[in-house]
């Protein structure tokens, strides 16, 4: 940001006409450039105390690095803990992969100041001479649009003294940092309206029932984690709308202390959402199954011998293959339903973990198929449609006259799927 008019007077009336002299004597501070205080002469100097070096801020260099506790935009609040911690003993060094770097000294009082770049292909290096001339030294880049100034003269001329001018800077510089975060949002965004297409389609209980565990956490955690960052972004923003920049007073260590607290809410989620997302290959519901450990006679009844033996073949009931889901057992197997396949007759059996969830999905799959509800001695709910499954809505299945019937009885869901020329509703009425 381009200084003001009356800065330049109010330097030129302080009798400030450039940077201080070079110290050979000095040495360096925290790997930047010497800082200055007026207070002491050294020995042979003339009385002139404005530029002597701080000397107590020599000391064995110690590093500590910090994420920054505001929200990049909270200029005044970053000012003001920068201040803070140069009075703990902590002088800023370098914004670095993050993190600020600060050098161990002697706790004093410091002024940061940020100056707001609204043009990101500024000629920075001529800004800096400037700003050097009126007592500041360049720190550190906190962004492209952002630079952190020390005043290296107690009497440096205030940087950002119009509100409304920083203001307008700062609103012009957000812009494109807006339309990242915007994009990167739609970007988030993009899986989980994919999944919530998907699971309306297939239905949401069909999801609950037959994902793993972690699998059934991503999308959730997708979307507490958008939420968290959005609105932590949104209230940082409101603040920063309703308070005074330049007063600089909006840091506490308190404000301190949650917005770490924050940062770390949001890391922790950060963390767990790719967790998931790394898990999920591994915990796949196409995974190998294993062989039943369930007694045969538990499903006989269901077996296509047992139900339609007009239409079924002399097939024993082997092959099933056991599936452990997050919140279900599944159990399935094919066998010949007639001559016409060979895996003619499916059935799929769900242990659901409770009963209502058992409910609900045989409810929704009778609903997304159209389901004509049937009366079945044995059974607390039965359906009967034609036609595709909703969860192999894009399979391509040859017949287009398969035969469908779902039985609910407690927690458990049977799905028996059959193509062939007998009735499998007619065979489902008569059972025992």
């Amino acid at each position: 940001m381009v200084l003001p008019r009356h800065t330049y007077q109010q330097a030129a009336l302080s009798g400030y006409t450039g940077h201080p002299e070079p110290d050979p004597a000095a040495g360096q501070s925290c790997g930047g450039d010497r800082i200055h205080r007026p207070g002491r002469p050294e020995s042979g100097s003339a009385g002139h105390q404005i530029n002597q070096p701080f000397d107590r801020w020599e000391v064995t260099m110690k590093t500590l690095k910090r994420a920054c506790p505001y929200s990049l935009w909270e200029i005044d609040a970053i000012e003001g803990w920068l201040d803070d911690m140069a009075t703990r003993g902590y002088l800023l060094q370098e914004h670095k992969g993050g993190q600020f770097v600060f050098c161990k000294t002697e706790p004093q009082n410091a002024r940061h100041r940020i100056d707001v770049l609204e043009d990101q292909y500024a000629n920075t290096k001529v800004r800096r001479e400037e700003y050097r001339d009126f007592g500041w030294e360049h720190v550190t880049d906190f962004s492209e649009h952002l630079d952190i100034y020390r005043a290296a003269r107690e009497d440096a001329v205030e940087l950002n003294t119009d509100e409304e001018h920083l203001r307008l800077a700062l609103k012009k510089a957000q812009r494109r940092n807006w339309a990242i975060y915007l994009f990167l949002c739609l970007l988030c965004a993009v899986p989980i309206v994919w999944m919530v297409v998907m699971y309306v389609q297939h239905g949401i209980y069909y999801s609950l029932l037959t994902r793993p565990l972690v699998k059934l956490f991503s999308l959730p955690l997708l979307f507490v984690y958008i939420a968290f960052v959005f609105f932590a972004e949104y209230r940082a923003y409101r603040q920063l709308k309703r308070r005074t920049l330049l007063e600089r007073t909006h840091h506490t260590r308190q404000r301190e202390k949650a917005g770490y607290r924050t940062k770390r809410w949001t890391v922790a989620l950060h963390l767990l959402f790719y967790l998931s997302l790394f898990l999920a290959p591994f915990s796949s519901q196409f995974g190998i199954g294993e062989p039943m450990d369930v007694p045969e006679d538990a499903y006989r009844v269901y077996s296509a011998p047992e139900l339609m033996p007009e239409g079924g073949s002399d097939d024993a009931l082997d092959g099933v293959i056991h599936y452990h889901h997050g919140l279900s057992e599944e159990y399935t197997w094919s066998q010949r339903g007639d001559t016409r396949y060979v895996h003619s007759y499916q059935v799929t059996v769900y242990e659901a973990r409770w009963d209502w969830l058992a409910r609900r999905y045989a409810e929704e799959q009778a609903r997304l198929s159209g389901a004509e509800t049937l009366h079945i001695p044995g059974h607390e709910g039965a359906w009967f449609y034609e036609g595709v499954p909703p969860m192999f809505i894009y399979q391509d299945y040859r017949p287009a006259d398969k035969q469908n019937v779902v039985l609910l009885d407690g927690n458990r869901v049977v799905e028996i799927r059959y193509e062939g020329d007998a009735d499998l509703k007619a065979a489902a009425l008569a059972m025992n």
